[in-house]
């Protein structure tokens, strides 16, 4: 028997056309469902990559296993040529075409979608109004005012915490992207959040110059970006002052009782 007829035989042609057009169907639902909810690129490649992988570990069990109605036993290479009368009963639909093992796939594409929209490990649903504040660069010469930078980056994202319509990333959180060379994005698609704040202090002569930049992190542009100047006995106000007009830059409905809070001198 020639390679060929016992690849047909072993219905390994069969299994690889079948296993082709249920990648196509996954294909598509990935490339309708993954935007819609708003998963990010690289699932989509895990997604092409898992398939791929799959498409020999497929080949390789049709050749090993034959399908009967018992269910899957290892295929005997010195079958009789009474396996052919046998073929049409238990294989007369293509593999993909048969109703347990459509559902089976279904129920897989489904399980997968709903379960990396839930689980979290993707981040497919990114709150608009979420944002993290990244620890400020510190451009003072005194070593000691990297603690001053640092305190006013905590104050910062105090205040905006404040405001209820916010989701505001915790200072720990954070912290560890202290001067890292990460990109926005991937910093952004780590922490979940929509906006990111990062920014610059200098202190000098008892002056504080504070450089703040808002940043949409779907299209990695600035939506607000100022420059402060004030004395060092203005930094609560400057503090409070930058908290506001994030928010605003954010469109978040900030209260009255939110703005007290706020400016607020703790």
């Amino acid at each position: 028997m020639s390679l060929i007829e016992e690849l047909k035989r072993r219905k390994v042609f069969r299994v690889a056309a079948s296993y082709a057009v249920v990648a196509f169907i996954i294909f598509q639902l990935v490339e309708i469902l993954f935007p819609i909810f708003n998963f990010p690129q690289w699932t989509q490649q895990f997604v092409v990559i898992i398939i791929l992988l799959g498409f020999p570990i497929a080949l390789i069990f049709s050749w090993v296993f034959d399908k009967t109605p018992e269910g899957f036993i290892k295929t005997d290479a010195v079958k009789n040529k009474e396996k052919k009368n046998t073929e049409n009963t238990t294989a007369s639909k293509p593999f993909y075409l048969e109703s347990k093992n459509l559902y089976l796939l279904l129920g897989l594409v489904i399980a997968f979608l709903l379960g990396s929209y839930g689980s979290g490990s993707f981040q497919s649903s990114v709150d608009d109004k979420s944002i993290a504040v990244l620890p400020f660069d510190n451009y003072s010469t005194a070593p000691e005012d990297q603690f001053f930078s640092d305190g006013i980056t905590e104050v910062i994202i105090a205040n905006l915490a404040k405001v209820k319509d916010l989701k505001v990333i915790s200072r720990t959180s954070v912290m560890e992207y202290k001067n890292t060379t990460k990109k926005i994005k991937d910093i952004a698609k780590e922490l979940g959040v929509a906006h990111i704040l990062e920014g610059s202090i200098q202190r000098a002569n008892g002056r504080v110059r504070v450089v703040g930049q808002l940043i949409d992190t779907k299209t990695d542009e600035h939506i607000w970006a100022e420059t402060y100047d004030k004395d060092e006995t203005d930094i609560f106000e400057l503090q409070s002052e930058v908290a506001i007009e994030i928010a605003e830059a954010m469109k978040s409905e900030l209260t009255l009782d939110e703005k007290a809070r706020i400016n607020e001198k703790s």
